[in-house]
């Protein structure tokens, strides 16, 4: 026995790649879309190879990367190119998933929770899909500020802020004159800072028509330390996600024509774009299509190469009515930005005339009331999510129609308007991945003697891994085999 079994794991080491011949198209179907994954399963309930990472896990993965590679190379794809570059990691957690392309060695239910072990391979642009990105309590604001030590200056608002605000009891406050806002101002100082005696004013009637409405909420220093920790891992998140192919070095003229840029596939996908900081100028407008799923990213950079530590560099201005306009199925809080500095100077034109049929002509409430007071919107266009990696933002006339979030010193927002749009729950991965509606299987074994063979060499190893099943598996949209 114990022959046998060195013989095997000898087996394990010597045997050759398989030839890509193993391999047949099934029903007619196309190989080679974004996303794919290797699906290992084992019905031994106690199996203790999958919950370490000793010799028999590391022999199980490499047996499950060969014929990965066996099915990449079925479908002309090179390993080592640039557009397939993978990262290999595992992750132990139960309930768990992420990527697009993984391997998952899986068994029964155990106490409650499928018990799983995955080898994640990402290829390609390898972002989630579907996109896992949540803003946290970050989602609850149309306008945090977690620091402004050096000067918070909020000033002349005529359209309004329809939306609920945090300000960082570290903010220098300048008296807000004609600020027109009606929402709740959350913040971790006390009602006695003296920095706040200043932003109380915005509760003066003579200052504020609409200040019967304001509300403070005082001492959050628990919420406090959650908006940072979001901001700082939502930051750092994006800038590990991969530019999808051909957007490494995009400009805004890149997306001036109406459906020259689509992401329209019936997947929902983690799309990111690099793009170059410049001045989208008066009425030009920046038209982006993409799945109701889908989350774009925007990851705006003189030299399209925002970094792990110094975030993003340059300042994007929206001028005079312009604007990133949403197309397809995806929805403006589906569309997520990251800069250095934003700017829109310049008069103060109207909503592209999109923006007027969703209702984001004038400020209003998450639940459709209007801001009372509120005016039409005018200036830059500031679509989605607007996260400020710089230490300074100074915006004049920017309308933000979403939210803006910023650990800037010094915060400056003249005739600056916004309304606060609810971010997109992300989708259950969970259900979606076990769906197998959502799955297609592509790569078939066509010689019996490659099963025999590696179900040898699993037994081989120096655990009993037993009803081992092994499938290629492609995404498709969900409903396609409903």
């Amino acid at each position: 026995m114990m022959l046998l079994r060195f013989l095997c794991a000898l087996l394990v080491t010597i045997t050759p790649a398989f030839g890509s011949d193993i391999f047949t198209n099934k029903d007619g179907h196309e190989f080679g879309t974004d996303y794919r994954r290797v699906v290992m399963y084992t019905t031994f309930q106690n199996n203790t190879c999958l919950a370490g990472q000793g010799a028999c896990y590391t022999s199980v993965a490499a047996i499950a990367r060969e014929y990965l590679e066996a099915y990449e190379q079925s479908i002309g794809i090179e390993s080592t190119s640039n557009q397939t570059r993978r990262e290999l990691w595992s992750k132990s957690e139960c309930c768990s998933w992420s990527g697009a392309f993984y391997i998952c060695m899986s068994y029964p239910f155990v106490f409650g929770c499928p018990s799983k072990r995955r080898l994640q391979e990402t290829m390609t642009n390898g972002n989630p899909s579907p996109p896992t990105l949540s803003l946290g309590k970050l989602g609850q604001f149309g306008l945090v500020a977690l620091n402004g030590a050096n000067g918070f200056k909020w000033q002349k608002s005529y359209p309004g802020w329809a939306a609920d605000v945090f300000v960082s009891k570290d903010a220098k406050v300048e008296d807000p004159q004609e600020l027109l806002f009606g929402s709740k101002i959350y913040t971790d100082g006390v009602d006695s800072d003296t920095f706040f005696e200043k932003l109380k004013l915005i509760k003066d009637a003579s200052k504020n028509v609409n200040a019967a409405d304001v509300e403070f909420v005082y001492e959050q220093s628990a919420l406090a330390a959650d908006l940072i920790t979001d901001y700082d891992d939502i930051v750092s998140e994006i800038l590990t996600y991969n530019a999808h192919e051909g957007f490494h070095n995009a400009i805004p003229q890149d997306f001036y024509i109406p459906g020259a840029v689509s992401f329209e596939n019936g997947i929902a996908e983690t799309i990111v774009i690099d793009i170059k900081t410049n001045r989208v100028e008066k009425g030009d407008i920046m038209y982006v299509t993409g799945d109701v799923e889908d989350i774009i990213i925007f990851r705006w950079d003189d030299n399209w190469a925002c970094q792990a530590n110094n975030g993003c560099k340059g300042n994007i201005e929206f001028k005079e009515g312009s604007a990133i306009v949403p197309l397809g199925g995806i929805s403006m809080s589906r569309i997520i930005n990251m800069a250095e500095q934003i700017n829109a100077p310049g008069s103060a034109d109207p909503a592209p005339s999109q923006f007027n049929d969703w209702g984001y002509e004038r400020p209003h409430f998450e639940d459709g009331t209007p801001m009372p007071n509120g005016k039409k919107f005018g200036g830059g266009f500031f679509s989605g999510y607007w996260f400020i990696t710089g230490t300074q933002l100074k915006a004049d006339q920017a309308q933000i129609i979403g939210g803006l979030y910023t650990k800037a010193v010094d915060v400056e927002l003249t005739n600056s308007a916004g309304m606060y749009l609810a971010p997109p729950t992300p989708l259950d991965p969970i259900e979606e991945a076990a769906d197998e509606n959502c799955w297609r299987s592509v790569g078939v074994a066509a010689d019996a003697t490659f099963v025999i063979e590696m179900e040898d060499r699993l037994a081989g190893i120096d655990y009993e891994i037993e009803g081992v099943k092994i499938a290629i598996q492609e995404k498709v949209p969900c409903e396609e085999k409903k």
